[in-house]
């Protein structure tokens, strides 16, 4: 096919829809492309049969020059009806130079060949943004990382109906100036993740003037075509993240635990973004607007290749999502996410400022910060968050908690940690257990957790099979599942409030005690056993305890050796390597909990190291700082082997003293057989050590 072509006519006009600026006579460049077939007035050089350039380009003027059309796209379609009849297609630009800032000119191109009866939607219509001249930090090299560089940036995109050019334009350049990637590709599809809300298809080029020397520049394009649904992948995965970012989060409207998982699912769940880790949860009073409810707040860490701006649009879509409402300033909300760290980037937006400027007096999120237990320096003041922390004064500290999300009803009920001990009490439905004889009928059962509860337990821990050493496995999961399913809906249903535990290592038991009613896994497994139980507590949210264990029951006195002999310290590694793993799948810190399994895989003088080092494993300067510890003592042969009682169902009174032993040493959850004689010693030893208790 052949062309007929008129390139950058300079008209006069004005947009009626524009600024008032672009209001006034300004000019544009008008291109036209007519498709027609010169063989005819080749082969006979007839001026007849020739196209007449000069007609054309008066007629354009006639229809543009002094007059205001609507926008540029009632401009297009203008000059495309005023072209010659007869002709098969037309392709018109309407170029406005200068008509967004910092561009060299923005326009749109209008392919048609239909009549103007037809509305603009059916339209092939291109928009355009040249040569956009902007200032950024990108590249590898260090000085590359010190000082902005030019990049040009070239828009293309199609819409179905007229984009704010101008609008995005602006954003564009916010979110380019603002960032801070490596490679151009992040950047270019950072742009692009930008025009899809605006655009059905689209292509970026982003030119480096300087990249190479005798070379008028370097770069790249892309092009995406989004109603192309096969070519799109439903998540596009990245092995390499360009930024970290450190987002902080609350919530102080029930269902407060709710609302923070949902927020956090739909942050791992952006294209190109992952959570990597994640704080410890607090509850904090209200600042400013006091009247409120108390809040839970954590701080979670991503990696991503979003813009700071891009990101900051996610996250208000999140909250959208979620359901927040913003009555008032710093009034309730049922979800608050805010960027503090991008990098060690110090920038200031309209809409952004980078470190967040309230970081270093709000005590409940530098305390997430430290349980970060990263190399973080605050870009501005130079110093960690933890010695920010230190230097603040804090009236109402924030206080650690463990939340319940499920089957509870009303109100989510929430552990304090530190304020008191917390008792678990064990209900063993195995034939085999290997203190006494498990309970095995339905309704015994349910009398004895029921019992357990109005004897002041705070959550009663349930298991089908015999964990001690030498004990065999049931034929099958679903075994398991068949013993403990009806039991915990059974319990339920005639009104057990506290919350439910149930005792497995394999994660397809867990999955189906969870949905039955269970709230917290007891994985006796460590997560090695069988490592899907960890994957079901990312997926199911409940908090997951991971308890310290070598081999199967049947093994597990094969593998008592340490490195070094030191028992702690091989206890706290192992923990801390299956912790890592569950972070990395996505189980949130505050739903730790661990066990340093006392009589599995170790002694007698091995337990009893590890009593009197509790505190060692989770101290400050331990991989496990801050975690909550469960210990179960409770009839352990070597309380027989010192007290000379062999029959552990009498082991009672050694059991108590080692569970104050535990509780004087860091425990914060001990489990036990005898709950009403275990609360009672947890309360006095809670009074004794925990001196800000009030009894």
């Amino acid at each position: 096919m052949d062309k007929i072509l008129i390139d950058k006519l300079c008209i006069r006009s004005s947009l009626s829809a524009a600024t008032v600026q672009c209001r006034q006579v300004q000019p544009f460049l008008i291109s036209v492309s007519i498709f027609t077939d010169c063989t005819a007035s080749g082969k006979s050089d007839d001026l007849t049969l020739s196209i007449d350039y000069y007609h054309i380009a008066q007629t354009i003027i006639k229809t543009c020059d002094g007059k205001i059309f609507q926008d540029i796209f009632t401009m297009a379609n203008a000059v495309a009806d005023a072209c010659p009849d007869g002709l098969t297609a037309k392709s018109v630009i309407v170029e406005q130079p200068r008509g967004s800032y910092r561009a060299s000119s923005v326009g749109i191109q209008m392919k048609k060949n239909l009549p103007t009866t037809i509305c603009k939607q059916t339209l092939e219509c291109s928009y355009f943004v040249n040569n956009l001249q902007l200032s950024t930090i990108i590249g590898v090299n260090p000085e590359e990382r010190i000082e902005k560089q030019i990049v040009i940036v070239n828009l293309n995109f199609n819409s179905s109906s007229l984009p704010n050019i101008h609008g995005i334009t602006l954003e564009v350049s916010e979110m380019v100036e603002s960032s801070n990637f490596q490679t151009v590709e992040a950047l270019a599809l950072n742009i692009g993740q930008l025009l899809k809300a605006y655009c059905h298809k689209y292509t970026v080029r982003i030119m480096k003037p300087h990249a190479v020397e005798f070379a008028e520049g370097a770069g790249l394009e892309i092009s995406r075509d989004l109603t192309t649904k096969k070519s799109l992948p439903t998540r596009l995965v990245s092995s390499v993240y360009s930024h970290t970012v450190y987002i902080a989060f609350g919530s102080n409207i029930e269902p407060r635990i709710s609302f923070i998982t949902q927020a956090l699912r739909k942050i791992n769940g952006l294209l190109e973004t992952r959570i990597v880790n994640s704080s410890f949860l607090y509850e904090s009073a209200p600042m400013f607007h006091t009247e409120q409810a108390r809040f839970y707040n954590g701080v979670v860490k991503i990696e991503t290749n979003f813009s700071p701006a891009l990101l900051l649009t996610k996250l208000r879509e999140i909250e959208k999502d979620i359901g927040r409402v913003k009555n008032f300033r710093n009034g309730p909300r049922s979800i608050d996410l805010d960027i503090l760290f991008y990098d060690d980037l110090v920038s200031t937006t309209d809409n952004l400022t980078i470190p967040h400027s309230g970081i270093q007096d709000r005590e409940f999120v530098l305390q997430p910060l430290v349980d970060l237990k990263d190399d973080l320096i605050h870009p501005i003041y130079q110093v960690s968050p933890k010695v920010l922390l230190e230097r603040l004064e804090v009236a109402q500290p924030s206080q650690k908690v463990l939340p319940f999300d499920l089957h509870l009803g009303g109100e989510n009920p929430f552990w304090i940690w530190k304020t008191k001990t917390f008792v678990m009490g064990i209900l063993n439905i195995s034939s085999k257990s290997f203190s006494e004889p498990g309970i095995t009928d339905m309704y015994e059962a349910l009398n004895m957790a029921l019992e357990m509860e109005s004897e002041g337990a705070d959550i009663i821990d349930i298991g089908a099979v015999s964990r001690c050493p030498g004990s065999k496995e049931l034929e099958s999961d679903e075994a398991e599942i068949d013993l403990l399913v009806p039991l915990i809906k059974l319990v339920r249903a005639h009104g057990l409030s506290v919350p439910i535990s149930v005792d497995v290592y394999k994660g397809s038991v867990a999955a189906a005690a969870v949905e039955a009613g269970a709230n917290l896994i007891n994985d006796v497994g460590m997560g090695v056993r069988d490592s899907e139980i960890i994957q079901v507590a990312a997926k199911v949210g409940v908090p997951i305890c991971f308890m310290h264990t070598r081999g199967s029951p049947c093994q597990m006195h094969e593998y008592k050796e340490y490195k070094g002999n030191d028992v702690v310290d091989g206890v706290t590694t192992e923990l801390a390597e299956v912790v890592e793993k569950a972070l990395a799948a996505g189980v949130f810190r505050w739903n730790i909990i661990l066990d340093p399994g006392i009589g599995f895989a170790k002694g007698g003088e091995q337990n009893m190291d590890i009593l009197r080092n509790l505190s060692k494993i989770v101290d400050d300067d331990s991989p496990l700082g801050g975690f909550p510890l469960l210990v179960g003592p409770s009839r352990k042969k070597f309380i027989g082997d010192i007290t000379g009682v062999d029959l552990p169902a009498n082991r009672g009174s050694g059991s108590i003293a080692a569970a104050v032993a535990a509780i004087s040493t860091g425990a914060d959850i001990i489990r036990v057989h005898k709950v009403e004689e275990n609360v009672h010693a947890a309360k006095f030893s809670d009074a004794f050590w925990r001196r800000n208790v009030e009894n």
